[in-house]
């Protein structure tokens, strides 16, 4: 348990399912909107973070989340799902990347991840880019496609080879989504809506420095703070 992160009310499994089935008619609604966008609209998003917050369905409840099991988070995401395929494929892939970092993070990059609230974290966890050691954090650089909700994240969650002292090693960095140099929004697919998806996914191409407080290797096989998840 971290004291300085736990600052937020956990809703239960069945108070998120009662709530994606609440939201029906809204996310619904929305639909023809987001598809006209190619994303998520910001009323269907809003909706699924206010009141019980869709997106706290597999966050540690150390970190105020549900902490839901495997049946009852693919009840909650198969309600949203009904009302719109997309708005349920982004929950669904949402939870993966948020649900990790969640895990793996160390405290202080968990505090100040989670440490304001739940966020929003989407990517794609291939290592595709390169991380450079530089001073107490990387200097990321690469391409990542399929990243499934970046358009609605906080953060972004991006695999790299990490080199230092002229060795190599896998690891992921949650970097805030502001510090993307480019976004294209590329991916098209039939299954989640449509000639232009709407889930707000896309490629990114980045540099930057990422702290080394928001990285996890790959080869981590005890879990961090959200060790329960």
């Amino acid at each position: 348990m971290v004291k300085s992160v736990a600052l937020h009310s956990a809703p239960s499994a069945a108070e998120l399912l009662a709530r994606a089935r609440e939201l029906h008619p809204i996310i619904a609604a929305e639909g023809p909107r987001s598809e006209e966008a190619g994303r998520l609209t910001g009323e269907t998003v809003a909706a699924m973070r206010g009141g019980a917050d869709l997106f706290s369905l597999l966050i540690p409840e150390c970190f105020g989340g549900a902490e839901a099991s495997t049946t009852d988070a693919l009840r909650v995401i198969e309600a949203v799902s009904y009302a719109d395929g997309s708005a349920g494929w982004v929950l669904m892939a949402a939870q993966c990347c948020t649900g990790m970092a969640a895990a793996y993070l160390g405290r202080d990059g968990a505090a100040e991840v989670f440490g304001k609230g739940i966020p929003i974290i989407c990517g794609q966890g291939a290592a595709n880019g390169k991380a450079v050691v530089d001073g107490n954090g990387y200097r990321l650089t690469g391409h990542w496609s399929y990243g499934s909700g970046v358009l609605h994240s906080d953060y972004t969650h991006s695999g790299a080879i990490v080199y230092e002292k002229k060795s190599r090693r896998r690891g992921s960095d949650w970097a805030p989504s502001s510090s993307m140099a480019l976004m294209m929004n590329v991916w098209k697919s039939d299954a989640v809506g449509g000639s232009v998806p709407r889930t707000g996914s896309g490629s990114e191409a980045r540099k930057n420095i990422v702290s080394s407080l928001r990285s996890e290797r790959i080869q981590t096989v005890s879990p961090g703070v959200g060790s329960t998840v």
